[in-house]
């Protein structure tokens, strides 16, 4: 018993979409927090009061542009919620990372188990990335060029690269 050809190559590209999106829901995590820690350290040195003495000395102007600086870089670290984006993108590439692992065992058994089976597991898996992650993925930005490169990473990784 084994897979047909069409589930086998609905199979790998499952297992790709799975592989690409853990990537790219780790890296817009990444970037996420690392956005968040950025705007921290800006609001924390520019609305310092050693800083502004520091620079009050030798440029006055500076001082209002700091102040002005701290505002909007505050103003954004609130809005903004980077932190919550990135805890949220971290939990999808969880979810994908789980279904890429059992997909990725499912690939190894192919020769072993039927369509339907195949055919089970894609359903359970569909279930339960699927449903609700319409407010997840909404709240989440799209970035076309972490999807790239999770893309370009996923080719390389399986050998699929061209050159």
């Amino acid at each position: 018993m084994s897979v047909s050809e069409e589930t086998n190559t609905l199979l790998w590209e499952r297992l790709l979409d799975a592989d690409m999106s853990q990537r790219y829901y780790l890296r817009l995590s990444a970037k996420l927090t690392r956005l968040e820690l950025v705007l921290s350290v800006l609001t924390a040195v520019l609305s310092s009061g050693a800083f502004i003495s520091l620079v009050t000395g030798s440029w006055p102007w500076l001082a209002k542009w700091a102040a002005l600086g701290a505002a909007i870089a505050s103003t954004r670290l609130v809005f903004s919620k980077h932190g919550k984006r990135a805890e949220l993108a971290g939990g999808r590439a969880r979810q994908w990372m789980e279904a890429q692992s059992e997909l990725e065992r499912l690939w190894t058994r192919r020769t072993v188990v039927s369509d339907a089976d195949v055919d089970k597991m894609l359903a359970r898996w569909d279930k339960k990335l699927l449903p609700g992650t319409e407010p997840v993925v909404r709240a989440l930005p799209l970035n076309n060029r972490l999807r790239e490169l999770a893309y370009q990473e996923v080719l390389r990784a399986r050998g699929l690269a061209q050159g």
